[in-house]
């Protein structure tokens, strides 16, 4: 384990690894924030996210000063957008930037006049990996017996242990930036602020069942289920920020909107973290506008912890906002339906570095298969689970066809069973690959979302993953409210545990240490206090 190492700067962090040290500092200038409502929905399912149909959001160049006497720099930066026929539909204060629909002329002269211009884009929550996306880096049959189907998240991370009864994240705000929160009865007395920015309703609500799954992962107190499945921090305030629609769909602005209503309410809600389970394709995040908006809340004094993304194994594949050097990036561990936390290893969905920019992600690594997490009623996430456990009986009535029969399905009828056509090629070669491929979904199928007592669901990836990260981060705030972003990360990975199978860009500093990382808060204030 490596050792401590904290300084005051921010983001100075501990060179634990070279590839790990920040070497930028972040010096853009922090302004007040405003509300706002949600642009339109449109659906996309491609990490390369379309486009809101000439929508832009317009940032001035960083050298704009505001040389006016009496006005500011915001409404100097208005009048002259307006000066070139630019019709403001949004404003964002904490960016200086502003959403409008351009015509290709305008975006031209924009550019042309110093302006950074960027399409508002289909942002989404981190996708689930489907079935048939997890049979292909699957293990042989004879790796995986179904004598090992799996019932739940066998972890290793103990919420009962007495540094998590002693630090439960009373008090911290948790801002869940996702599909919304449905007041379940192992969340609802805790969501203690709320904002819609797709449909504004004024009382909290999921349609799609993300949001709630991530709240529940991070403050979660497990009372339906007596306590089983509780998180880190079940006593930390929840805030949810709607974003996305039913779908998991949403729009850079919207996304934009919700960040800048946590900063300009952090003080009221006491936000000391912020979860991202969102991201679209990363390029330069010091020119990203939702990055741009995350390192306001982290300058802000808020914890920005953001997914990886489920786009792997390949390199290359973190999504932004999780490319950013000044947010905690979590990808997600599959502990191989074992207790034993040392054959654990990387899902085979989880993003990996470097980033487009050549910075090493994730951070660190912390669960992410089969999260057991509140339900929300009626919810996409609840269809799906309904539909998976449907698949999984098919799969295995199927099972107990004869070879005859077997053989005798006709193609389009394994398509309804969800085959892709390699996988239909596979299973009508033989009566013995037929089985072997039932079999593995079968198993695999287990894997995937699981419905317990119509309350709680499983769910993989790395969203799951990260705000088991934002729960701890509250149990450390909780320990030592003093802590700055920048020491919040610096424990975390300095606490962290390397996985000696993995690289760098696979894992950043390894998997967390729940226990340890709060030791160190909680070690860190009473040093300060010593020295003061």
């Amino acid at each position: 384990m490596d050792s401590y190492n904290g300084t005051k700067g921010d983001f100075s962090f501990m060179d634990i690894n070279t590839s790990y040290k920040i070497q930028e500092p972040l010096n853009r200038q922090s302004v007040k924030t405003s509300d706002g409502k949600s642009d339109g929905i449109k659906d996309s399912v491609s990490i390369s996210r379309g486009n809101i149909e000439g929508t832009c959001i317009i940032m001035p160049p960083r050298n704009f000063t505001c040389s006016a006497a009496g006005i500011s720099a915001m409404e100097l930066k208005e009048e002259n957008l307006k000066n070139q026929n630019v019709k403001i539909e949004e404003k964002f204060s904490s960016l200086g930037a502003f959403v409008a629909k351009l015509e290709p002329s305008q975006k031209e002269e924009l550019q042309k006049a110093g302006y950074n211009v960027y399409e508002d884009k289909v942002e989404r929550w981190i996708p689930e990996p489907s079935l048939e996306e997890e049979l292909q880096s699957a293990p042989s049959s004879e790796e995986s017996p179904l004598s090992k189907l799996r019932t739940e998240h066998k972890g290793i991370f103990e919420t009962h242990d007495p540094v998590f009864e002693k630090y439960t994240g009373k008090g911290v705000g948790i801002a869940v930036i996702d599909t919304g929160i449905y007041p379940h009865p192992d969340l609802g007395d805790r969501i203690t602020g709320w904002v819609d920015m797709v449909n504004d309703k004024a009382v909290p609500y999921d349609d799609g069942g993300h949001g709630t799954h991530v709240a529940g992962d991070a403050a979660g107190n497990g009372k339906l289920s007596g306590g089983k499945y509780r998180s880190f921090a079940p006593d930390a305030n929840l805030i949810g920020i709607k974003v996305l629609a039913g779908n998991g769909n949403g729009t850079t602005s919207a996304l934009l909107k919700g960040i800048e209503w946590a900063i300009k309410h952090k003080d009221e809600y006491n936000i000391k973290v912020i979860n991202v389970s969102i991201g679209h394709q990363a390029a330069d995040y010091s020119q990203d506008p939702t990055d741009l908006a995350l390192e306001e809340a982290v300058k802000a004094g808020i914890t920005v912890v953001t997914a990886a993304g489920n786009y792997g194994p390949n390199q290359g594949t973190v999504s932004a906002p999780g490319d950013d050097p000044f947010l905690i990036t979590v990808g997600g561990t599959d502990n191989r339906d074992t207790a034993d936390k040392t054959d654990d290893t990387i899902l085979s969905c989880s993003s990996t570095g470097p980033t487009p920019m050549g910075l090493t992600k994730p951070d660190i690594l912390a669960p992410g298969e089969q999260v057991i997490s509140p339900l929300s009623p009626g919810s996409n996430a609840e269809k799906d689970a309904l539909s998976m456990a449907e698949k999984f009986e098919s799969y295995k009535f199927l099972n107990s066809l004869t070879d005859e029969q077997l053989m005798k399905i006709p193609d389009k009828d394994l398509a309804g069973y969800g085959f892709w056509e390699s996988t239909i090629k596979e299973f009508k070669s033989s009566p013995q690959a037929a089985r072997k491929v039932l079999e593995r979904n079968i198993y695999y199928q287990s894997r995937m979302p699981l419905l317990e007592k119509s309350a709680y669901v499983g769910l993989s990836g790395t969203s799951m993953a990260t705000p088991l990260v934002s729960g701890l981060v509250a149990a450390m705030y909780e320990a030592n409210p003093f802590l700055t972003p920048g020491e919040v990360k610096n424990i975390l990975m300095s606490t962290a545990d390397k996985i000696s199978t993995l690289n760098d860009n696979q894992q950043g500093a390894g998997y967390f240490d729940p226990k340890e990382a709060v030791l160190k808060a909680e070690e860190l204030k009473n040093l300060k206090q010593q020295i003061s």
